[in-house]
């Protein structure tokens, strides 16, 4: 799907590269997968480990560009 939410963000400019991503955020580039696949993913080595913000778990936007990019 050339449209596809995934597809559109795959090519960030670089000032977004380091952009933080929340759960949420992460999961619409993985198509709306529930929180616990997400969660199951990293546990599996599937999805890059989030860093830890104030207790918060965030995402690195260019680390989950990577990800999709070896998956494809």
């Amino acid at each position: 799907m050339a449209n596809s939410f995934t597809d559109r963000y795959l090519d960030a400019t670089e000032e977004q590269i380091d952009a933080l991503l929340t759960i949420k955020q992460t999961i619409k580039y993985y198509g709306n997968v529930d929180h616990s696949t997400i969660w199951r993913w990293v546990k599996k080595g599937i999805l890059p480990a989030p860093i830890k913000v104030g207790g918060r778990s965030l995402w690195r936007l260019s680390d989950i560009q990577q990800n999709i990019r070896e998956a494809k």
